[in-house]
């Protein structure tokens, strides 16, 4: 399935991959559990039935917290562990808080509040939006 995206884009699809921070298709570095990414196709189908851009991002963090939540395991290393239900969980978190308090959306096609999704899947996995 087809996966793209230009951080220089301001399409809809563009701004949803980088709210669920999906932008990077290198092997292993996707948003749902095994390393994949979403495509396009399945992100267009959420587009297609959203009102705005931004109101297809809680159903689409609600579609990657399902796939957390089917994974009953615990990864764990020394000093290291992340609960799967526990990623579920903040990404519902999330998807709730999208909901809450939509965001800003420049002509640029920037983001307002919600650039902190990044922490969720950029270095610091355990954190997410308060």
């Amino acid at each position: 399935m087809a996966f793209t995206y230009d951080a220089t884009q301001t399409t809809d699809l563009a701004k949803l991959r980088r709210a669920i921070h999906d932008t990077n298709n290198a092997s292993g570095m996707g948003v749902l559990p095994d390393g994949n990414n979403l495509s396009d196709a399945e992100l267009q189908v959420y587009l297609d039935n959203a009102t705005y851009w931004y109101t297809a991002v809680p159903p689409v963090l609600r579609l990657i917290a399902g796939a957390y939540a089917l994974l009953p395991r615990t990864i764990s290393g020394v000093g290291y562990s992340e609960s799967m239900a526990g990623i579920a969980e903040d990404l519902r978190r999330q998807a709730d808080e999208w909901e809450r308090k939509p965001p800003i959306d420049d002509a640029s096609g920037g983001f307002g509040w919600y650039d902190e999704s990044e922490k969720f899947f950029g270095s610091d996995r355990e954190q997410v939006l308060p």
